[in-house]
């Protein structure tokens, strides 16, 4: 199963990156996560740790297994049957970004967990997505003043 949402921003992969990096505020800017905890310290890298909770979900560590700047990191977590990848992409555009999120679950209970909680899934994509341009766009503001 793979859930896209992608939106429009007007500030720089720069900016962006910093604000979609930066996971332990989150929870300020999206009504899709309660709390994000770093496990680990210094800038997020291969290997860094996060514990996430989110309403209605069991909390869940994720680890980071990709980090290209100021373009892409993707991290994965783990629950019995069932494997989560999600994949943040920031992409240049004429006039502005772009912010792709990307969310990919497989194992034997994917499909239990796609008709569950699919349409929570793709709303807390979207509200992520929007949260996180949100705050680079002010992000970018403030910097201008």
């Amino acid at each position: 199963m793979e859930k896209e949402a992608a939106v429009a921003v007007q500030a720089p992969t720069d900016a962006i990156w910093a604000v979609v990096v930066d996971v332990e505020r989150w929870p300020e800017v999206t009504p899709s996560m309660t709390e994000v905890r770093r496990l680990d310290d210094g800038e997020l890298r291969p290997g860094s740790k996060a514990r996430i909770r989110q309403p209605g979900f069991a909390p869940a560590q994720w680890e980071v297994t990709v980090v290209d700047p100021p373009r892409i990191f993707t991290w994965v977590s783990s629950a019995p049957g069932v494997r989560t990848v999600a994949e943040h992409e920031i992409r240049s555009t004429p006039g502005g970004s772009e912010l792709v999120l990307r969310l990919r679950q497989s194992g034997p209970l994917a499909p239990v967990v796609r008709a569950v909680y699919g349409r929570r899934i793709r709303r807390f994509l979207e509200q992520e997505a929007a949260g996180l341009a949100g705050a680079a766009e002010a992000r970018v503001r403030t910097l201008e003043t």
